[in-house]
């Protein structure tokens, strides 16, 4: 059957396949045959659905997975295969290899997500130094070589500057390769925004937060930067030297601007990284409580007690962690400054080692065959992984509320700025009517340096 390979399920849980059959005996009867592993490892009873071909010797099928209905939940997976019994006396069956479907998980995408996101923000901030260095470097070697042009114009030599021009090309060179260093990030969040189409995921915060930094990325070098990189080779091609030399130190002054730039998607893309950390983390802390939920009514429901041990003991290993997740996620806010949400997620970490506790308690009771103590400890463990997630869920609204606030205090302070500007501005105007020569000099010094 196609596809043929693992993969993970469409977000509407309706998986279409092609089965192709065939037998020089020709068909009796072809099957897909699927069942569900849950995310405990226990092996449902399959499902099939199949029809009769009637001594066909080819056919071609087009069924349509549908688990809307199975009750899936995330870490579950679905494995299937086809069969075909051929129209021999014997009925021999053919049998496929077996597939695998997987249930996208949120907090895994995310976790990818921040993987990239810091990723990128590690290379940005090289792009950032390496900016820094050629911007020094290229204005460097702009005013040397005016300073050369005059000393040779003294002396009377003419003829072209061969190693000078190399250098100019070289300066020219190590620009593009950040500009294409910059188009290869770019292209990187676009594969990343396909793989989330690709795994059906719909979730609209982190898609928005990839399309942003991509536009950032989209204009991160810069119409002038481009401009003054084209003079630049204008003029190598030409072997204008003059006119090098002066695109060159025109490009070293984009390249403050390149670098300025790159720090702020710097701190955009550690701050998405960020975000990333802390929706996936609180979205692992509701998985593990709604998992945690369901095994405790298993327990009480005294089904296959040992079974359940074990998995109480991994869902144990699991909130521990969590834990060490929440703490180093706690380290992160406080480095960025975020210190409420930082005790936030400290709470949130208190409730969770308390849970973590009552699971191993519920597992060494279910161990002993006290699955129903076991159960009551569990369900209280589930309630305690709930508040913990609610807790996160909160600290994680705080903080984006008081993003959104310094981002209006922001605005605020940048009108207040213009406004201010433009009174002196207007203030200066009336002062000048009327002034000295040496009055008007020092106002429109003023002037300048006030815009």
């Amino acid at each position: 059957p196609e596809p043929g390979r693992d993969t993970v399920m469409p977000l509407n849980l309706r998986q279409p396949l092609l089965m192709e059959a065939s037998d020089d005996y020709g068909l009796r009867r072809v099957e897909l045959v699927a069942f569900r592993v849950t995310s405990f490892g226990e092996r449902m009873d399959p499902v099939s659905q199949g029809f009769n071909v009637g001594g066909q010797r080819a056919i071609i099928a087009r069924p349509l997975l549908d688990l809307t209905r199975w009750g899936l939940l995330p870490g579950d997976t679905i494995r299937y295969f086809a069969r075909a019994i051929d129209n021999s006396p014997g009925a021999q069956v053919s049998v496929t290899p077996e597939y695998v479907l997987r249930m996208p998980e949120a907090a895994e995408l995310r976790r990818e997500a921040e993987a990239a996101f810091e990723d990128v923000a590690d290379r940005l901030e090289e792009l950032a130094a390496e900016a820094e260095r050629q911007a020094e470097a290229n204005r460097d070697q702009a005013m040397e070589a005016q300073a050369g042009g005059l000393d040779q114009e003294q002396a009377g030599e003419a003829g072209e500057d061969f190693e000078e021009r190399e250098d100019l090309r070289q300066a020219l060179e190590e620009q593009q390769q950040m500009t294409a260093e910059v188009d290869s990030l770019r292209a990187e969040m676009e594969a990343m925004e396909r793989l989330l189409e690709e795994a059906g995921q719909a979730d609209p915060e982190l898609r928005r937060q990839i399309e942003e930094l991509q536009q950032m990325l989209q204009e991160m070098t810069g119409d002038e930067l481009q401009q003054r990189m084209d003079d630049l080779q204008q003029a190598l091609d030409q072997e204008n030297m003059d006119a090098a030399n002066q695109s060159l130190e025109e490009m070293a002054a984009q390249q403050e601007e390149f670098r300025d730039r790159l720090e702020e998607a710097l701190e955009r893309f550690e701050r998405a990284a960020l975000e990333q950390d802390f929706r996936a983390t609180t979205t692992e802390a509701e998985e593990l409580a709604r998992q945690e939920k369901a095994l405790a009514d298993a327990l009480e429901a005294e089904d296959q007690p040992e079974l359940r041990a074990e998995q109480q003991e991994e869902l144990a290993r699991q909130a521990e962690a969590l834990e060490q997740r929440m703490e180093d996620l706690q380290q992160r806010l406080d480095e960025q400054g975020e210190s409420r949400a930082a005790e936030g997620v400290r709470e949130a970490q208190e409730r969770a080692s308390e849970a973590q506790a009552q699971m191993e308690r519920a597992a060494s009771q279910a161990e002993q065959g006290e699955t129903q103590q076991a159960g009551e400890q569990a369900q209280e463990a589930a309630s305690e992984m709930e508040q913990a997630a609610r807790e996160m869920q909160e600290a994680m609204q705080q903080m984006a509320q008081e993003q959104m606030q310094a981002q209006q205090d922001a605005l605020m302070r940048t009108a207040d700025d213009a406004l201010s500007l433009a009174r002196r501005q207007s203030e200066l105007r009336e002062e000048m009517r009327g002034a000295s020569q040496e009055q008007l000099a020092r106002m429109r010094a003023e002037q300048a340096l006030s815009l």
